[in-house]
């Protein structure tokens, strides 16, 4: 932290100059127009400012929005409940509850305005409990300086030195690419340990959803900038649909290395020619993508009617190669501005996805509903306190309580976090103290006060640039002004200044308290939920009458992968769940899908197979619900398989290629191990004859 004071770069010096720059014109708005409350403003400046343009402006339109919903809640409570205070203060945490869980619900920016409206409730209401005909004004003049702090930002964001987040997201786009043309290479040479997909498909899915997130901030950059945005979202599924393709061509890779045969070398050299392609970051031209296509359809279709378990595998792996081929090349066209005019469909009609279709998340209604009751009953419980204790500024103790119960929701563990947060918050209040009542008292000047204020906000921004120092930064940014109060006409009222500052941190150790009896959650067991989560959505796909959409599979369970990657890295390597590969489990989500699909072409006798393994897949997933160790596909499940191929071997349809590269695949990647599959003699036999 205090290198990064001392040795700063040029881009972050500038974003605290220019927050500090914002934060006094809009303090100097206030001022002139004798405006309520003017540490709002600066407070709110240090709240919205952030290095990215686009990201500004995001955040400051979901702020006003959260602030006037806000302000209309407490109109609409204050009058009405003001004569009783318990039911006052219960409609407030039943409201800051509420707020909180539809911002969970939503994961996207955008929920900073539901979390937004649910805190400003409070933020409004207390401080005119004792004065309810003010309460529309009150609600006003906060939105109003916030619309300020909010103009005063975009003015500095856009006319000095605007850092567009484009080209923050092309860097980042650049770098994921770069990483999966690398774990796709390693995967295609067969370098590597087995399970290589596993660890690394976690950091990718993570960075992926990330930059879904970050391109919301991208659509509030210049009009140009937008279209590059859209495009932007659009490279972002290709990326998700990357995963599983890689990680399907690993398995297929692997049990052709453990068959008799081993890897034909017609197959080696289009796994080079693929790599040699990919490493260049281009596009295929029309010529060469025609070639290649001709090349793995020739595979496919000579291992389609080979019928050998060779035969088998190389057909797999060319429709991975095709899915891959395609994908990567749309990637690039993406990347670089370009719309995809030829293939892209393939890869999304086969997987059951449309284009604009929707795309859920992953909803844990559980914990979304707790995290929810958990921020009313700690807003309940300060109120209790204040009423109860008649504390003149308790008002602060209960909104800082609920204000960090709504900011570190979404934590399994806020403990830490919170524990920093009341400590810079105790430093920024001796801080306090000390220019309030050592040094404003000698100001006779707005520049001089302004002066003073820069040797701690410049460095304070500073901090606030970057991620790793960000929470300090916006800790001391947004609780030093209001603990100056920054008025136009100061009172120095020692008692009640120490009154303030102790009623923020008690709020802050209120919040702690809660969080340790209540809300601390392990690792392991948010980990264990979301896996959960994903078996239990194979298992009822398993047992489902008709076939089920691909698309809440596939974003839903690469949604889960995000979120499991932080905390599946955070455990100890011998813990039982640390080995899980979600992004496997989800390839077999996908063949049993697959096979769902396919029912309706079936005779009787096929169907009657293709049930026992999808009977099988469920009893396995649900083994998986309800044992807490390591699960072994049952080896009925595998006979199954068998039986099924057998059934299907000779079958060069179109319709049946679907179920057999299904089963094939279910085959290989749950028992890789396994003996290569032998049709039955008999069958040979008589397709020979034929």
């Amino acid at each position: 932290m205090i290198s990064q004071i001392f040795n700063p770069s040029t881009d972050d010096v500038i974003f605290s100059v220019k927050t500090f720059a914002a934060a006094v014109l809009a303090l100097l708005i206030c001022y002139t127009f004798d405006l309520e409350g003017p540490q709002w403003a600066f407070t709110s400046v240090y709240i919205i400012a952030n290095p990215l343009a686009g990201a500004s402006g995001s955040k400051a339109l979901y702020r006003l929005i959260g602030t006037a919903v806000g302000g209309a809640a407490t109109v609409t409570f204050v009058p009405n409940l003001v004569n009783s205070p318990e039911i006052l203060s219960a409609a407030i945490a039943l409201w800051i509850g509420t707020c909180l869980s539809l911002s969970l619900l939503d994961r996207s920016p955008r929920s900073y305005a539901f979390m937004l409206a649910g805190y400003t409730a409070a933020l409004t209401s207390f401080p005119v409990v004792d004065a309810p005909d003010t309460a529309f004004d009150y609600a006003t003049a906060r939105t109003l300086e916030i619309g300020v702090a909010i103009v005063c930002v975009l003015i500095f964001n856009t006319a000095f030195f605007p850092k567009s987040a484009n080209v923050v997201l092309s860097k980042r786009v650049d770098g994921w690419l770069s990483d999966i043309c690398k774990l796709a290479g390693d995967v295609l040479r067969a370098d590597g340990a087995q399970g290589i997909v596993a660890s690394l498909s976690r950091k990718l899915a993570a960075e992926a959803a990330d930059i879904r997130l970050f391109t919301t901030h991208a659509f509030y950059d210049t009009a140009e900038a937008r279209r590059t945005a859209v495009l932007s979202r659009e490279l972002q599924r290709m990326m998700v649909a990357l995963l599983p393709v890689v990680s399907g061509l690993e398995d297929v890779i692997a049990a052709f290395r453990n068959s008799r045969g081993g890897i034909p070398e017609e197959i080696r050299k289009i796994l080079d020619d693929v790599t040699t392609w990919m490493n260049t970051h281009t596009a295929l031209s029309e010529e060469d993508r025609d070639a290649m296509w001709s090349r793995l359809e020739g595979i496919a279709q000579r291992g389609s009617e080979d019928g050998t378990w060779g035969g088998m595998l190389a057909r797999n792996l060319a429709t991975r190669l095709q899915d891959l081929v395609q994908t990567w090349s749309d990637c690039i066209d993406l990347k670089n501005g370009v719309e995809p005019r030829r293939t892209r469909s393939r890869l999304l009609a086969r997987l059951g996805l449309t284009a604009g279709a929707q795309r859920p998340s992953h909803r844990d209604y559980t914990m979304i509903l707790f995290s929810g009751v958990t921020a009313a009953l700690t807003t309940a419980l300060g109120c209790f306190i204040w009423i109860s204790t008649g504390w003149a500024t308790g008002a602060g103790m209960v909104l800082m309580s609920a204000i960090m119960m709504c900011f570190f929701a979404a934590m399994d563990n806020a403990k830490p976090v919170i524990r920093a947060f009341m400590t810079a918050s105790a430093l920024t209040a001796v801080i306090s103290f000390v220019i309030q009542y050592a040094i404003m008292p000698m100001i006779d000047s707005f520049a001089v006060m302004m002066a003073i204020m820069a040797i701690v906000c410049i460095p304070v921004g500073i901090l606030a640039a970057r991620p790793q120092t960000f929470l300090i930064g916006m800790s001391v940014g947004t609780s030093l002004p209001n603990m100056l109060g920054v008025p136009a006409r100061p009172t120095y009222d020692a008692a009640n200044t120490i009154n303030s500052s102790a009623a923020m941190i008690s709020g802050m150790m209120l919040a702690l308290v809660v969080t340790i009896l209540i809300k601390t959650l392990s690792t392991e067991w948010s980990a264990k939920r979301l896996l959960h989560a994903g078996w239990a959505d194979i298992r009822a796909i398993a047992r489902a009458d008709a076939a089920s959409d691909f698309t809440p599979l596939l974003h839903k369970m690469l949604d889960r992968l995000a979120l499991l990657a932080p905390r599946i890295n955070a455990l100890p390597k011998g813990t039982a769940i640390a080995g899980e590969d979600m992004i496997k489990d989800m390839r077999m989500g996908f063949n049993v899908l697959e096979l769902q699909r396919g029912m309706d072409i079936l005779s009787a006798r096929e169907k009657g197979l293709v049930r026992a393994i999808l009977d099988g897949m469920a009893s396995y997933y649900d083994q998986k619900l309800r044992t807490t160790g390591p699960v072994t596909p049952p080896k009925q499940l595998q006979e199954a398989l068998d039986a099924c191929l057998d059934e299907l071997v000779h079958h060069c349809s179109t319709e049946t290629n679907g179920i057999s590269r299904a089963c094939a695949a279910l085959r290989y990647s749950m028992f890789p191990t396994a003996d290569d599959f032998q049709p039955t003699p008999t069958q040979q036999l008589q397709e020979r004859a034929a």
